[in-house]
């Protein structure tokens, strides 16, 4: 199924045909969010980022992770609602498919995932993105940095995001 919407992705592509949209159907948490393309269920998730769950579950970073980001939800309640406050169930969002995950367009040309990084709710993946997507994660990891909030106000840094940019990918 994932195939057909990605040749059908395509040959919009190439016949300059409208941008792929998307009907947000439901939002589980931060990580990603189901949505119906053209009748056809599809699960996005925000491309170049790793949010604050998936850090959790890494077997490699251990279960003093979970604790921390569990202990975060907590403390923080209104951060692991974030999609369900920011996002609207059944609104057409423009989409971008990325290998097995998506860019969706949520605010003019700003992505899901530059607001989780900016809100601090993830982390840019060290590799992998494309340039462009590089840039703009950068930019948006900066934001979210430079006020302090969710990943980087937290000892979440430490617990979890330190040892993905330390370890081979």
């Amino acid at each position: 199924m994932r195939y057909l919407i990605l040749l059908w992705t395509l040959l919009s592509w190439l016949e300059g045909a409208q941008p792929l949209l998307g009907t947000l159907v439901h939002i589980k948490d931060n990580r990603y969010v189901d949505l119906r393309i053209e009748q056809t269920p599809y699960r996005c998730q925000p491309y170049g980022v790793e949010t604050l769950e998936e850090l959790s579950e890494n077997s490699q970073l251990g279960g003093e992770c979970k604790d921390v980001v569990i202990k975060f939800y907590r403390t923080h309640p209104q951060a692991y609602d974030f999609a369900k406050k920011r996002l609207r169930r059944y609104q057409r969002y423009h989409l971008e498919i990325k290998k097995r995950s998506c860019i969706m367009y949520v605010m003019g040309r700003r992505s899901y995932a530059e607001l989780l990084l900016e809100e601090g709710l993830a982390m840019k993946v060290p590799s992998g993105v494309e340039e462009l997507w590089e840039h703009r994660l950068e930019r948006a990891q900066y934001r979210g940095r430079s006020s302090k909030k969710g990943i980087w106000g937290e000892m979440l840094w430490n617990k979890c995001a330190a040892s993905l940019y330390s370890s081979p990918q």
